[in-house]
């Protein structure tokens, strides 16, 4: 049976496509190192809606070329990229991606907590891109999907307990929703995987238009 490969080191989006894939068939080959688009100068939704699913193409496209050229056969590639999404100033979307991992993180998540999350509502976005071969003929689909989270007003009663835990620390948006960060959370609504880095009802899905069963066949 080929392997389905997850193009991503997050264990995260392991854990969740091991949900809906038996483990003993995901092979984890991450994108080689490589300089991914920023979203500076973006003014809109829509320009980062692009660009998030550039991104996840380019994940997508850098291990297809990377299985090719070890003459790894393989059934599908899942590639994914995770953003957050707030209002600026003048309602201007603002990307939050991962904290730096330096003394300056906590500074800077706990300005996000405070300028963008307490009582508000922001979007997760999570571009994806799957390829698989149907009848000898190799298809890719790329999809986005958006999920609204609402944090509560009083983030200041855990923040600084929140900020000690480390939690933050390589988190889009410097949360994590599947831990100690759903204490902020309020309302979510969509996808919750989506949340935590994979929309898996939407994977599986795609796997099954592509015509991929992961249990039953080989393909």
């Amino acid at each position: 049976m080929l392997p389905i490969v997850l193009a991503s080191r997050s264990p995260r989006r392991l854990e969740l496509l091991q949900s809906i894939i038996p483990a003993s068939r995901i092979l984890v080959h991450t994108p080689p190192s490589a300089a991914e688009k920023g979203f500076e100068g973006l003014k809109s939704l829509p320009e980062v809606f692009r660009r998030v699913l550039e991104i996840a193409q380019e994940k997508h496209d850098r291990v297809a070329e990377s299985l090719h050229n070890l003459k790894q056969p393989y059934a599908a590639i899942i590639a994914g990229d995770t953003v957050v999404v707030v209002s600026g100033l003048d309602e201007m979307p603002v990307v939050l991606g991962q904290p730096p991992d330096s003394s300056e993180q906590n500074e800077l998540v706990r300005r996000w907590f405070h300028e963008y999350y307490a009582g508000r509502e922001h979007q997760v976005l999570t571009g994806v891109c799957i390829s698989g071969a149907v009848d000898g003929v190799l298809k890719t689909k790329t999809f986005l999907v958006t999920t609204l989270v609402r944090f509560a007003n009083d983030v200041d009663r855990w923040l600084e307990w929140y900020l000690e835990t480390g939690e933050p620390r390589g988190k889009a948006g410097g949360y994590a929703i599947q831990g100690a960060g759903s204490l902020f959370v309020e309302q979510v609504t969509g996808s919750l995987s989506n949340v935590i880095g994979l929309p898996i009802r939407e994977v599986k899905d795609t796997l099954a238009e592509l015509g991929i069963d992961p249990i039953r066949n080989g393909k």
